[in-house]
């Protein structure tokens, strides 16, 4: 279940439960009410209301809010999503109120009121679980990660080495802001073990996670290896990935001793729900073409093949022959 939060005065709050419905200011002035998730919440109040006192959390379900709720790259970090209301709040969709004071030195900390597995998650069937990824995921998230992009990823990221893609992999992951970071991620639980893995966002966002991921290569390995990267992906120079109004699934994986359980559609529902949540419907993915079981998933699921290239003999370096862009309109 997703649950999202929102600061405000305790008595815009009391005016709010005179009126029937909650305004912030910024409905007027920006067209829409901002909001955060619960592991947003915190950067957002000590940069935003340190020192302020007076204030209230708002929770809120974004199920029953009657206006649209889109999620959209913040002011300040553009690489990161936070839900925005486009409306007056309803508040009946508000499904829990605490204080929110900060302490002798103006910083907040969460409320215990708050549980801690509030943020955005979903449970389904009583035992799976899919959530958004957090750092300490890393060593699940990245062997899912290499599961997904084989040889592929170990051709560009680890010079053909599986222990050296999966350093860097983790690397990248935890650090965030890139093409393989956590914010982007999200994973299922069952049992309490992580199962699989979804990387995906707007694909509107991705030349910019692109320049990061560079950048953050370039601390890790040195120019020397960067520039041996830039030499590999030459050839590929090019290719289109999506489009700027679609639902990128970066990576899409379950761990084989999951597999058959419906973890990868549970994860391609989740995708279009997090689409619509961002005012897209339109999801896509590659498939390479050697992947016939993949790529006939993906058509039960109702993606259509919308574009193939088929690699030149430079290209397959790789270890891919090729690829299919495949697309799902919602």
């Amino acid at each position: 279940m997703t649950l999202i939060l929102h600061i405000t005065s305790r008595a815009s709050w009391l005016a709010a439960k005179k009126s029937g419905n909650y305004a912030a200011d910024t409905l007027k002035t920006e067209g829409f009410i901002h909001c955060s998730t619960r592991e947003q919440i915190l950067r957002v109040a000590n940069s935003i209301f340190a020192g302020q006192r007076g204030l209230v959390l708002l929770v809120i379900d974004p199920r029953r809010l009657r206006p649209e709720v889109r999620w959209e790259p913040g002011a300040d970090k553009p690489e990161e999503l936070f839900p925005h209301v486009y409306g007056v709040i309803n508040l009946d969709a508000v499904v829990e109120v605490t204080d929110f004071e900060p302490g002798a030195d103006g910083l907040f900390v969460l409320p215990s009121s708050l549980p801690k597995a509030y943020p955005v998650e979903r449970e389904m069937e009583g035992e799976l679980i899919i959530r958004p990824a957090r750092p300490e995921d890393a060593k699940s998230a990245v062997r899912l990660m290499h599961l997904a992009l084989g040889r592929f990823g170990e051709y560009f990221f680890g010079n053909g080495q599986p222990a050296k893609t999966l350093a860097v992999f983790e690397r990248l992951f935890v650090a965030g802001n890139n093409r393989f970071g956590h914010e982007h991620t999200f994973v299922a639980e069952k049992n309490g073990d992580i199962a699989g893995l979804l990387l995906a966002h707007p694909a509107k966002i991705m030349l910019r996670l692109d320049r990061q991921t560079g950048w953050h290569l370039f601390r890790i390995l040195g120019l020397g290896e960067v520039l041996r990267i830039f030499v590999r992906l030459l050839p590929l120079a090019g290719g289109r990935e999506a489009e700027r109004d679609e639902y990128y699934i970066s990576n899409l994986a379950v761990f084989p001793q999951f597999q058959g359980q419906g973890i990868g559609r549970r994860l391609l529902a989740f995708t279009e729900e997090q689409a619509a949540r961002n005012g897209l419907r339109k999801c896509s993915l590659l498939v390479a073409l050697q992947n016939d079981a993949a790529r006939q998933f993906y058509l039960r699921l109702g993606y259509r093949i919308v574009e193939t290239v088929i690699y030149s003999r430079l290209q397959q370096r790789c270890g891919d022959s090729g690829y299919q862009r495949m697309v799902k309109v919602l």
